[in-house]
């Protein structure tokens, strides 16, 4: 299947976005005085971009792929993937902790070795505390590997019976006391499967007829609707390791999934993407699993 620039461009983007907030962060802490402006915080919705842009990839990574031996070749893959670059910073901070403890855990937090090195759930924030991030993508890719097996024509109702599931649990259910529980409802689940959703959308038929003027519409309405939760205040810096809020993954979930689908349509009739941003997609993965690494030195 073609590269779609757009997709690596947002991931570039949303790493730098993510390098940001977590600038500002290491801005209030360190510093006597504030550097870099509050515009900052909005950098944290960087990962809400990453969450949709995977799922929009995952979509389309596995629109081809059916059976038990792709699902599991599909493991395989996204395995691949994640954990040989992820271990290199897991080991670097190990032998960090072993020899000079206090450089990497200075406020004495607990860490679930084990759950770090598998990216396992776990009540303890992982070694490296981005890969917590990880853990969730685990997920995701566990839930689409299972999707491989079933027809492709009820994906999409899957996705969308996923989606219902997630939005009502988290409107009327407590937040499950186990971690694995609280994975698999996670509110970040809902911007997967928004950039699920519109890959699969992508994909059809009718993805494929939208013109130049209706890309730009849907651009125009998705940069509509992250305006509007930062208006309501749904961006709002506050940790979201634990949970965030439904107003927040649903708006900015939307809005980033509806911006991605208008940008790959808008190349698809000729608009050329920056390529320092789609070389900085190829590498931000390793951007995000570093920055914080190496602000901290």
């Amino acid at each position: 299947m073609k590269k779609i620039h757009t997709l690596q461009a947002a991931r570039g983007l949303a790493a730098l976005m993510v390098l940001g907030f977590h600038a500002y962060g290491f801005d209030q802490k360190f510093l006597s005085h504030s550097v870099l402006p509050d515009l900052f915080t909005f950098g944290q919705t960087g990962l809400d971009l990453f969450f949709v842009v995977s799922g929009f990839v995952m979509a389309m990574t596995t629109a081809n792929r059916k059976g038990l031996t792709e699902s599991t070749r599909f493991l395989l893959h996204r395995g691949y993937r994640v954990y040989p670059t992820y271990w290199i910073y897991f080991f670097t901070l190990v032998t960090v902790q072993l020899l000079l403890p206090s450089m990497i855990n200075k406020s004495g937090r607990q860490i679930d070795m084990w759950a770090s090195f598998i990216l396992l759930p776990s009540e303890a924030l992982p070694l490296l505390v981005v890969a917590w991030s990880l853990t969730l993508e685990i997920w995701f890719y566990l839930v689409f590997a299972v999707l491989i097996l079933v027809p492709k024509k009820t994906v999409p109702w899957v996705l969308a019976a996923w989606l219902v599931g997630v939005l009502l649990f988290r409107a009327f259910g407590e937040v499950p006391a186990d971690v694995y529980q609280r994975v698999v409802v996670h509110p970040f689940s809902v911007e997967f499967i928004f950039g699920a959703l519109a890959g699969c959308l992508w994909l059809s038929p009718v993805g494929a007829g939208v013109s130049s003027t209706q890309a730009t519409g849907l651009s125009v309405s998705g940069l509509a609707l992250v305006i509007l939760a930062c208006m309501l205040g749904a961006v709002d810096g506050s940790d979201v390791i634990s949970t965030a809020s439904v107003e927040r993954v649903v708006l900015i979930g939307a809005g980033y999934s509806l911006l991605l689908l208008g940008m790959a349509a808008a190349e698809r009739a000729g608009l050329r993407v920056w390529k320092p941003l789609v070389a900085l997609g190829d590498c931000s993965y390793t951007l995000y699993l570093s920055h914080m690494v190496v602000m901290a030195v």
